[in-house]
Formats: C-alpha cells, sequence, structure tokens
C-alpha cells in the first residue's frame, strides 16, 4: 500500500475547547487524517493507536517529548502554541520528526504539516521563532527561495523552468547556489533543510 492511501492516524492532547474544535474540522477536511483520540493529558493516549501526536497549548519540554516519541515508537508530532523559541539543533535531534506550528495557521496548512511530518519531514511554521539554525531565509536571494519552493512541491528542473520562464541551465545554476547555501549536496536534503529550517513555510 502506497502512503498516499494510507490513513494517518492522530491523537490529541488539548486541554482548549476552541482549539480541539479547530482540528476536529481541519481533520474533516482531509481524506487521510483520521481523529483517534482526544484527551486532556498525555498519559491518556494509547501510543500503539496513533501515528502522530499532536500538543496544543502548554507541553511537555522538547526534549522530553523526543524520548516519548522513541519509547513509543510514534511516526512523529506536532507542538501548538507553545512558549519561547525553537532551538533546531535540539529539534533536529530527535530520530523521529516533528512540527512546531503557529496557531495562526490554516487548516490546509496543518493538513500539509501533518503529511510532512508523517513523511519523515521536521516543519517549523512561518511565524515561529528560532534560535541558533544554521541557515537563514534572507541568505538566499528571491529567485533561489522561488526555485526552492518549487522543488520543495516536487517539480522537476523542467517545470521550474517553464514555471519561472527561464532554462534548466539557469535552473541548475540557482539550484547549485541554493545547495552550497544549504549546506547540502542533494536535492532531498535540500527540501528536508528548508522545511526543518522553517526556510518554506508550509
Amino acid at each position: 500500500m502506497s502512503d498516499e492511501a494510507v490513513t494517518i492516524r492522530i491523537g490529541l492532547v488539548s486541554a482548549q475547547p476552541r482549539f480541539t474544535t479547530w482540528l476536529m474540522a481541519a481533520v474533516e477536511d482531509s481524506p487521510r487524517l483520521r481523529l483517534m483520540r482526544v484527551v486532556m493529558t498525555i498519559d491518556r493516549i494509547d501510543p500503539k493507536d496513533i501515528d502522530i501526536l499532536v500538543l496544543a497549548g502548554e507541553g511537555m519540554p522538547l526534549q522530553e517529548l523526543i524520548l516519548y516519541l522513541e519509547r513509543n515508537s510514534l511516526r512523529g508530532a506536532i507542538l501548538f502554541s507553545v512558549e519561547g523559541a525553537i532551538d533546531p539543533k535540539i529539534l533536529m535531534s530527535s530520530s523521529r520528526p516533528l512540527g512546531w506550528l503557529s496557531p495562526e495557521m490554516t487548516r490546509a496548512q496543518f493538513s500539509a504539516a501533518i503529511e510532512a511530518v508523517y513523511a519523515g519531514f521536521n516543519v517549523i511554521s512561518a511565524g515561529e521563532e528560532s534560535t541558533g539554525g544554521d541557515v537563514e531565509i534572507e541568505s538566499l536571494s528571491d529567485r533561489e527561495t522561488q526555485v526552492l519552493r518549487f522543488i520543495v512541491e516536487g517539480f522537476s528542473n523542467q517545470m521550474i523552468a517553464e514555471a519561472l520562464q527561464i532554462s534548466e541551465n539557469t535552473v541548475k545554476f540557482h539550484l547549485t547556489n541554493i545547495y552550497s547555501k544549504l549546506g547540502v549536496s542533494r536535492r532531498s536534503a535540500a527540501i528536508r533543510k528548508a522545511i526543518g529550517n522553517g526556510l518554506i513555510a508550509l
């Protein structure tokens, strides 16, 4: 069975009724997402029943969450409305993907973030503060950012060239610069770094 046909099972830990209602509507909007359990404390979640854990509001410290995910073999977790800045080094230290999301995101963006975490990517949404990251969006030109967004969306070099009305050689030139600035050598690594460092907002 392909990943596209798989239902993503979600467990929600939230003491905020408004957020719970919002998330239930977001899940209804997506045929792949299924809300398995809504609880107020994490100890009431059975990890065997879910793929992605969603924590809303104040939750456990990030390092404790990473240990929880690894102990319970969950696919990943999403954190909403957590106070404080993000240290990408801690985020990247997890063997399981994590999402750190802004409560201002749309339901479609939330669904895309769940899909990205399920697929193995770390996600930091636009508007969330990051500390200690080794890449900043300012280091990429506007055109490089456009090209990066297209590769995150799965465009081939030819498709990018057609969309931007430039030659494929120019696309390759931009990709070389992007890889150099991100410190990677492959397209897949650039995508992971772009999403993980919040360079491309979902």
